[in-house]
């Protein structure tokens, strides 16, 4: 009689053990990532949440970071400016995902209740039209450098204008 070498047998049921194992995790994880997936599809991406203050701040370091590329640092804020300053607007912060759907293609589709969109908007004066538009040019490429989207820029006789947003920001 011939003795088997019971050591490979082992390392056979051993690794058909961890193939198994590894087989359900494999399963699991991918039913996880399936029903995560839908969940996105059906209810859309969360809004993020923030603290006021820390959004605040944020905020008010970008302001200063534009201020500093626009290199104007003799020139002030125009007090009697129309623009908006910092405002918080919920009006378009409105509800995603597929089971939205007939919120979303409503004539005036509702807006989700807490969540707002913070810009701030602000404007120099004592800038010549033709200084501005050096100075627009000048900001929007080094701010576009360190990853700043340009959302809109109007150069014109009327109006010189750059809105940017940072890196990181929808």
């Amino acid at each position: 009689m011939t003795q088997r070498n019971t050591g490979f047998g082992r390392r056979r049921k051993a690794i058909n053990v961890l193939a198994a194992v590894l087989a359900s995790v494999v399963a699991r994880d991918g039913v996880v990532w399936v029903a995560q997936g839908l969940d996105r599809f059906l209810e859309g991406d969360l809004y993020p949440v923030a603290d006021p203050v820390a959004t605040a701040r944020r905020l008010d370091g970008h302001t200063q970071h534009v201020y500093d590329a626009l290199r104007l640092f003799d020139a002030e804020l125009a007090d009697n400016w129309p623009g908006g300053g910092v405002e918080a607007d919920g009006s378009g912060c409105y509800y995603r995902g597929f089971s939205n759907l007939s919120k979303q293609l409503s004539d005036s589709p509702p807006s989700v209740p807490g969540v707002v969109d913070v810009d701030s908007e602000w404007a120099l004066e004592g800038v010549s039209p033709t200084q501005a538009k050096a100075v627009l040019r000048r900001a929007r490429g080094e701010l576009g450098r360190q990853g700043w989207k340009v959302t809109s820029y109007e150069e014109s006789k009327f109006r010189n204008e750059l809105s940017m947003r940072p890196p990181g920001d929808r």
